[in-house]
């Protein structure tokens, strides 16, 4: 039987022999640890992947809750806003988790992207919402009719009309939708950059910061514009509603849905930089 004394010497021992190799492990080159590569490392496939895999996910999540819940506002917006959290925190090392033009573009007008990666980060982003909304298409038996398309709420025209009665469209009701989409786009790009440009880096709450922002801002907007603050996310289905489905009222409105998200997000993005 091995005595008390021996133990103790031999653990007494296997420290000191710890203490002498500790300093040569901790100045040990880092590069032999396992760990997340930088945003720099990845390869421009790679990012175009994360773009059409992420925006793909947003639209079939943000489009197709519409389908399957009938447009009910709470689960429409806190889908929205906890889809785009988890892709953040899937894809944000990797291509920067944008999934959107009105944050694509900003990014290349400040030099965070150059002209061949913003071209290629839009074709991702385009594709991938199409093939969103033709998931959502085929999970609701190839039903091209209604696909959540954003559009000009009834309740944005009977209030600028003050008439409950009265639900044709005039002037103002496009200029307020389009006013809406900016302001909106304006906070979450302002947001983006905010959380993301200053350190050039995710953190650990920048995921849930933007995620929680987006929930905000589509309550705020659901019921006037839709709350798209997203290109892609409106084209998508529009497109295929005007295909397929026979119905061209998305897709005439689509410009609101373009101009509005874009304009403010490079203005958004020029504003934030004011401040650092």
């Amino acid at each position: 039987m091995i005595k008390i004394n021996e133990l103790i010497k031999f653990i007494y021992k296997m420290s000191l022999i710890e203490d002498e190799n500790k300093e040569k492990v901790e100045i040990k080159d880092l590069e032999s640890f396992p760990d997340f590569k930088d945003e720099n490392t990845y390869t421009k496939k790679q990012k175009f992947l994360a773009e059409f895999i992420g925006t793909l996910l947003l639209v079939f999540v943000g489009s197709g809750i519409g389908v399957y819940t009938r447009g009910d506002i709470v689960p429409v917006v806190f889908a929205n806003g906890f889809v785009v959290t988890s892709l953040i925190y899937a894809f944000g090392r990797i291509s920067g988790a944008q999934f959107n033009p009105s944050v694509t573009i900003p990014m290349f007008l400040h030099s965070k992207l150059n002209f061949g990666e913003l071209i290629y980060y839009i074709i991702a982003q385009v594709t991938g919402g199409l093939c969103g909304s033709l998931c959502v298409a085929i999970c609701n038996k190839w039903n091209f009719n209604k696909l959540s398309s954003t559009k000009i709420n009834d309740y944005l025209i009977i209030l600028n009309k003050n008439d409950p009665d009265n639900k044709e469209m005039d002037k103002w009701c496009y200029i307020s939708a389009l006013c809406c989409e900016f302001i909106l786009t304006f906070g979450l790009v302002t947001v983006v950059f905010a959380s993301t440009i200053k350190q050039n880096n995710f953190n650990n709450l920048t995921g849930l910061v933007i995620g929680v922002t987006l929930i905000m801002l589509i309550f705020t907007g659901f019921n006037l514009s839709g709350a798209s603050l997203n290109p892609v996310r409106s084209f998508a289905p529009a497109l295929f509603e005007a295909i397929f489905g026979g119905d061209s009222t998305a897709i005439k409105q689509i410009w609101i849905y373009i101009i509005g998200p874009i304009s403010g997000g490079i203005l958004a993005s020029y504003v934030s930089l004011l401040f650092m």
